[in-house]
């Protein structure tokens, strides 16, 4: 009778084990499937795989990535959120769900995926390509909202900007101010906001959600001119202050600045700094600016604050005007551009730490920004190129609490160019 139990036993074992087998090898053989971009094989081997386990959920992201990619989104969301339910530190998982919440417009979602993503596995191979798709949701999200809020902008009289608000309005240059006035305007602008978003007091509106409004503004209104629309722009941003300026270029080799400060609640216009300079003193004038607005704001800064926010962030006139023009390519949303000027920025004066920093961004940008099937290609190629965990059926990536989702305040692999190395660190959008 023993003899009996055991052998049926062991038989019991055999079928478990080759229908085990079956199953993995079905998985096995729609990954290398996969990996050859040979969608309808891979998915005939992933559903066979789930006929016979319709539960695993390794199956289930497997079917749900390949379907992903036939772009039966539904499907492919369905079967990954029933794989998150069973195995919630799958990256794979994670990163597939952030692209299906890209393809319903759903920034702040996909945001929120690749986050998680990056909180678990900052190390990746994979991690600077998401790093700069996060990025991209991010000011996608940002630009969305600005446009939902012009949409319904009577809903926003209510709005009471927080104390010590303040956003930087793009600078306004006249037409026949030349190539360089047009330039200088973009990256003293950019230091201005930089150096305001670096005192503790100030709460300072993000610089593109900035540039973003006012862009909105400008295309669906004739003739609109934004340091002639403060309060309004203030209650888009809930800033209490706006700063606004005006450059010009009266001479070849010289510029000529003013700059105010609108106070939103009021409809005030106060000004806050004038200076006729030389061209090559650009980064002086801006410094200069910087302070004679945090004076008009009433901001006493420590003597040491005061004396880092006098120095130049360069010396050199050539680096800040390459730097300048990255900014404007920058914004333009012309990345490839405006890493070939803020490289040469940083190659001109390795010291100029600005130019560094929009380096990273734009490097970032340049891969994330890219449409969203060439990036599914790169995700694709990423997480098939994963180590297998132990049971051979993916690679599990561990689950942190509360993640900062901020790509700019996490450190970067060091990246190798023209300026030698680059980290992110710091906000500069």
């Amino acid at each position: 009778m023993n003899i009996t139990r055991a052998s049926s036993l062991t038989l019991a074992l055999l079928l478990l084990t080759a229908i085990v087998g079956c199953s993995q090898s079905f998985l096995r053989q729609g990954d290398e499937a996969l990996k050859k971009q040979s969608y309808q094989q891979a998915l005939a081997y992933y559903e066979q795989a789930l006929r016979e386990h319709p539960d695993d959920p390794h199956v289930q992201q497997a079917l749900g990535r390949v379907y992903y990619h036939l772009q039966d989104y539904d499907q492919a969301e369905k079967l990954l959120k029933a794989a998150q339910a069973r195995i919630p530190k799958d990256g794979t998982v994670t990163l597939y769900l952030g692209m299906i919440a890209e393809t319903k417009n759903d920034y702040a979602g996909a945001a929120e995926f690749y986050g998680k993503f990056l909180a678990a596995n900052g190390k990746s191979p994979l991690a600077p390509q998401i790093k700069g798709r996060l990025l991209y949701a991010q000011n996608e999200q940002m630009r969305k909202q600005v446009a939902e809020a012009v949409k319904n902008e009577k809903s926003l009289a209510s709005q009471t900007p927080a104390k010590n608000t303040i956003g930087v309005l793009p600078f306004s240059v006249p037409k026949n101010a030349g190539e360089n006035a047009s330039a200088l305007a973009q990256g003293m602008a950019a230091a201005l906001w930089y150096d305001l978003a670096s005192v503790k007091e100030l709460q300072v509106v993000e610089r593109l959600q900035m540039k973003y409004l006012t862009d909105e503004l400008a295309a669906a209104e004739k003739g609109f001119v934004a340091k002639n629309s403060g309060p309004r722009l203030g209650k888009f941003v809930k800033a209490q202050n706006l700063v606004t300026a005006n450059l010009d270029s009266p001479a070849t080799d010289k510029l000529s600045i003013q700059t105010g400060l609108i106070n939103t609640g009021a409809g005030s216009y106060s000004p806050a700094f004038a200076a006729d300079d030389q061209f090559s003193k650009a980064m002086k004038v801006q410094r200069q600016m910087t302070l004679a607005v945090l004076d008009s704001l009433g901001i006493k800064l420590s003597g040491s604050a005061r004396h880092g926010l006098k120095k130049s962030p360069t010396d050199s006139y050539s680096a800040f005007l390459a730097f300048s023009r990255g900014v404007d390519q920058f914004d333009r949303g012309e990345y490839g551009k405006a890493d070939a000027f803020f490289v040469e920025a940083a190659r001109i004066d390795p010291s100029f730490d600005l130019a560094t920093e929009f380096h990273s961004q734009a490097q970032l940008l340049q891969v994330g920004s890219t449409d969203l099937q060439r990036f599914s290609g790169v995700v694709l190629a990423g997480t098939s190129a994963q180590p297998a965990n132990a049971d051979g059926l993916g690679n599990e990536l561990l689950d942190l609490s509360n993640p900062d989702t901020d790509p700019r305040h996490q450190d970067l692999p060091t990246t190798t160019g023209g300026t030698g190395s680059a980290a992110v660190s710091g906000t500069i959008r």
